[in-house]
């Protein structure tokens, strides 16, 4: 079975994307012992500050730099390892300038290269708004979870999204994705969330990954310390999207009738 590229997105800044899309590639590698790769085409580069933490960015292991001249039209990417069964490859700034026409040509190009890659799952962190950078990110994907907030603007953007990924497949040959979940992350018990997750819940109805994730100061302290489970309040915020990491895989294998989710190993 050739890898399963899924990118996590949302068009709206401050939806848990980053966030989400490292502790489901944590879970995949290192509880679930899978090969894993993180690409990261968000220009900010946050996704490495939770792979390592902020404060260990000297343990950063780059592990090569290359120039993707027939796959990426060019740009520089880089390798870096962060366990046996987790690495993460990011653009820096080079995505910046791309235009729309550039994407449309890049797209089928470099989802062929990551297809020829050794990983089982390909995580895509996905930049905000609607940048070519994040149509290409999701034009590369065989699926796409859309990773919201219960707040208004991040729950207005879940649905500009799924535009994209509608607009996509109908007018780009190359493109074949699938909407495969809803994941909302709350901030707030208040009234005002309650309303905007009901709302998201009865629009987008089955897709909708059946556990909320709850607000926690560990996720913010995952930027500075790194995802991992070394503590036991880290751990335990790492488990609540355990739940929902077997709920994408269990819809994936049955869309493509293989198991491709496995067991479950916490070792501490």
């Amino acid at each position: 079975m050739k890898n399963i590229i899924i990118s996590v997105s949302n068009s709206k800044g401050g939806s848990a994307k980053t966030t989400s899309t490292a502790i489901m590639g944590f879970i995949l590698s290192e509880w679930k012992n899978k090969k894993v790769l993180i690409v990261d085409m968000d220009q900010q580069n946050q996704i490495k500050y939770l792979m390592y933490g902020y404060d260990n960015q000297d343990k950063i292991k780059e592990v090569k730099e290359s120039s993707l001249s027939s796959e990426a039209g060019g740009t520089t990417v880089r390798y870096n390892k962060v366990s046996n069964n987790l690495d993460f490859l990011s653009f820096g700034t080079s995505l910046v300038s791309l235009t729309n026409s550039e994407s449309v040509d890049l797209i089928p190009r470099f989802k062929k290269y990551l297809k020829s890659l050794n990983y089982d799952f390909i995580l895509v962190d996905n930049p905000p708004a609607f940048q070519s950078a994040s149509n290409t990110g999701v034009g590369i994907s065989d699926y796409t979870v859309i990773s919201t907030m219960t707040q208004t603007l991040s729950y207005d953007g879940s649905f500009q999204q799924e535009d994209t990924v509608n607009t996509l497949n109908e007018t780009l040959d190359s493109v074949n994705v699938k909407l495969i979940a809803v994941l909302r992350s709350i901030k707030d018990r208040n009234n005002h969330n309650a309303k905007n997750s009901q709302r998201i819940k009865d629009y987008f109805q089955d897709l909708m990954v059946k556990d909320i994730i709850p607000s926690s100061t560990e996720y913010q302290n995952m930027v500075d310390t790194g995802v991992n489970d070394e503590r036991v309040k880290k751990r335990r915020a790492i488990r609540k999207y355990l739940s929902v990491v077997d709920e994408i895989m269990e819809r994936i294998s049955k869309d493509i009738g293989e198991d491709v989710n496995g067991k479950t190993w916490i070792g501490k």
